[in-house]
């Protein structure tokens, strides 16, 4: 992160990111519809669960609340719980849509003004 922070810095540029559970809540749309809000976890042994909470609404994938550790576990979350799974495939490819998306829409922006 401080590399790309730093390129950014000095190239001019944005820095746009997106977390790896909010990936998987894009691309498990359907059923967050479906739920309304779920829990995406990833089980660190002996440690407990780091988690966030999600939510899809109009404008998309909305995060409730940020990953932080929950030493009791699964137990610990109420509601609907996925564990992350990882697919670095159509992430990668969701994460280069969602940047292209933002690119174009920062072009629009600036030729406006």
């Amino acid at each position: 992160m401080v590399l790309a922070r730093t390129l950014a810095q000095q190239l001019g540029c944005p820095l746009w990111g997106w977390g790896s559970f909010e990936l998987i809540a894009r691309r498990r749309q359907q059923e967050l519809q479906d739920l309304g809000a779920c829990w995406i976890g990833q089980t660190l042994p002996r440690r407990g669960v780091v988690a966030g909470r999600y939510s899809w609404q109009s404008q998309g994938v909305v995060e409730l609340e940020a990953p932080r550790l929950y030493r009791q576990g699964w137990s610990e979350l109420p509601g609907p719980s996925w564990e992350a799974e990882m697919d670095a495939a159509a992430d990668a490819l969701q994460l280069l849509q969602l940047l292209l998306s933002d690119q174009t829409q920062e072009e629009c922006l600036a030729s406006r003004l």
